[in-house]
């Protein structure tokens, strides 16, 4: 009778870890899902200006609509958004969509307003 027991003890104790192991899996399984729902962020810099949108975030494999919000710059016009401080060229303009699978800091590009200067030499040449 105590073998019986010892036996019944011991298969009840290989079940327990076997489901123990099963349910770990499962957890594993789960957080590694969770793990590439990663987000990224969009990041807005005036680069001079002020007003620069809010800082937005994507989901991995996703696309966003990078926000509509200009900022201003007194004696500029604002052209779009470039991806490093001192470019000269727009890689994003407002509204347009972002699917890079990367957090990323967009600069203002900035073109200087153009004034027309007129000279009268009062009859003079």
């Amino acid at each position: 009778m105590e073998k019986k027991i010892l036996i019944r003890y011991r298969n009840f104790f290989m079940k327990s870890i076997i489901v123990s192991l099963v349910l770990f899996s499962l957890f594993i399984a789960y957080d590694k899902v969770h793990a590439a729902q990663i987000k990224f962020s969009i990041s807005y810099n005036a680069n001079g200006g002020s007003g620069a949108p809010e800082r937005q975030f994507k989901e991995k494999g996703k696309s966003i609509i990078l926000s509509s919000k200009k900022p201003v710059r007194k004696g500029y016009e604002f052209s779009g958004w470039a991806i490093t401080k001192t470019s000269t060229t727009v890689s994003y303009r407002p509204g347009s969509r972002y699917s890079n699978d990367k957090s990323i800091v967009l600069f203002a590009v900035w073109k200087p307003d153009k004034y027309k200067i007129f000279y009268n030499a009062n009859g003079f040449c």
